[in-house]
């Protein structure tokens, strides 16, 4: 979860720098505000796992979280509503103010829904992504799917269609190390070639059970990636 630059009072202050997770870099203290906004983002994270996809900022931050008693939902839901409201005081930047406000009101959303006070669905993802999405007619759902049938012809019906297509592309579990070794070596050459690998860059690929996804990225800081693949596909459920 990367930290938003700095504004206010602060803004164009030399900031100390301290110890990141993983101990190899160093990064910027945080201001009052990106401080208690990540503190608020690793508590929450600690009941819906995954929220924050990726921390690699100050390690006594984590550290503090972690050695902590675990904070009640509902407690992380009054953090963000009070940390939303310091804002306006705060932040200068109005672009930082208007990131921090939607990332909090995401938080605050999600820890509510924690505390059992869950909002109806459409509202709920309204307030989560800062975007409302639009009711589309049935009819562009049936023409995509007829433009699908058309593509994709033969017996039995639409779903089992795609499920058998999909069966084609699979690569069996035997092979994915040594697809894996190759398609990194490629994308790896092809990535210097156009615009070079900085020094110390690294990249772990890893096989996974247990995933809903097929597959995913993590930057973990200081050039450091991480890929994980499922050894199997997530169960399809279609019509």
């Amino acid at each position: 979860m990367p930290e938003p630059a700095a504004s206010g009072p602060s803004a164009g202050v030399h900031r100390d720098l301290v110890p990141a997770v993983g101990g190899m870099r160093m990064v910027p203290a945080p201001d009052p505000i990106a401080r208690d906004y990540l503190l608020l983002a690793l508590r929450l994270d600690q009941h819906r796992a995954g929220l924050v996809d990726g921390y690699f900022g100050p390690a006594d931050l984590k550290a503090q979280v972690d050695m902590a008693q675990l904070r009640p939902p509902a407690r992380l839901r009054d953090d963000a509503a009070e940390l939303r409201a310091r804002l306006a005081a705060e932040i200068d930047d109005p672009q930082r103010r208007d990131w921090l406000d939607a990332q909090l009101v995401a938080l605050e959303t999600q820890a509510a829904a924690l505390a059992g006070e869950p909002r109806p669905y459409l509202e709920e993802v309204a307030r989560c992504f800062a975007y409302a999405p639009p009711r589309r007619d049935d009819a562009e759902f049936e023409a995509a799917a007829a433009r699908i049938d058309d593509l994709l012809p033969g017996p039995g019906t639409l779903g089992s269609r795609l499920e058998a297509w999909d069966a084609s592309l699979e690569i069996p579990v035997e092979r994915l190390s040594d697809v894996i070794a190759w398609l990194t070596a490629r994308f790896r050459a092809r990535a210097a070639d156009l615009f070079g690998l900085p020094d110390g860059e690294d990249l772990r690929v890893s096989l996974v059970t247990g995933q809903p996804w097929s597959g995913y990225a993590w930057y973990d800081g200081g050039r450091r990636s991480r890929v994980e693949l499922t050894r199997t596909c997530p169960s399809k459920r279609r019509p």
